[in-house]
């Protein structure tokens, strides 16, 4: 759940940092030659996948795939020995 938790708050994160980037649009510049909105273009697009269920963290340390429910996994053994198969 925690991790759950984590991925939609960066998300988030990502969304609203897209959005101030927009707010500054022309201002102010990356290596005086791109405007910062387009950096902030491409992170909404990013939160919007995200936001979507597109899998926006593959192969990350966020990925879904990594995750795993300790409570299903806490009864498998018991004193370290394993369960009767």
């Amino acid at each position: 759940m925690k991790r759950k938790i984590k991925r939609a708050g960066s998300l988030l994160l990502f969304l609203a940092l897209g959005g101030w980037l927009i707010y500054l649009g022309d201002r102010w510049l990356i290596d005086g030659i791109i405007p910062v909105k387009y950096v902030g273009y491409i992170l909404v697009v990013f939160a919007a996948f995200g936001l979507c269920g597109f899998n926006v963290w593959k192969g990350g340390p966020l990925d879904p795939k990594h995750d795993t429910d300790e409570e299903d996994h806490k009864n498998d053994t018991e004193g370290g020995k394993p369960g009767p198969w």
